[in-house]
């Protein structure tokens, strides 16, 4: 009996992994962002086509902390998940009027988009992303 629940539980393990985000460092995603903001995610609207969610929302940027844009400027935030996956998701309605740090990568049609949790931060951790940036350079 032990060993049958050793064995089913080092079977199930992978399942388990597999459905768990892999949130990147705030370190990581400073790295890999085209544009830091401080922003509010606002007008999230979300439809699903093809089994795939799409979301879209726009982040009023407050203040430019990489990037050539400018503060005031609107930036039109995209994500989009299979249908059928509950977990892990790309998730931005939760976020919508809270103002916090979006690093973000830049998309070639000029949207951008934020793929995992760590890529939203509160905006308490301004000083921690700017020593990283000024590290950085």
């Amino acid at each position: 009996m032990k060993y049958t629940l050793s064995i089913m539980f080092i079977l199930l393990l992978p399942v388990v992994a597999v459905s768990q985000w892999i949130v990147i460092s705030l370190e990581s995603a400073v790295k890999s962002s085209d544009i830091i903001v401080i922003g509010t995610l606002r007008d999230v609207s979300e439809e699903t086509r093809d089994n795939i969610d799409y979301g879209t929302g726009e982040i009023t940027v407050a203040e430019v902390l990489r990037g050539k844009i400018a503060p005031d400027q609107k930036l039109t935030l995209v994500w989009q998940n299979e249908s059928n996956v509950d977990c892990p998701r790309v998730e931005h309605r939760s976020h919508q009027k809270i103002q916090a740090i979006w690093l973000l990568t830049q998309k070639p049609d000029g949207k951008v988009a934020a793929d995992n949790p760590g890529r939203f931060v509160s905006a308490g951790q301004k000083q921690a992303v700017l020593k990283l940036l000024r590290e950085r350079e």
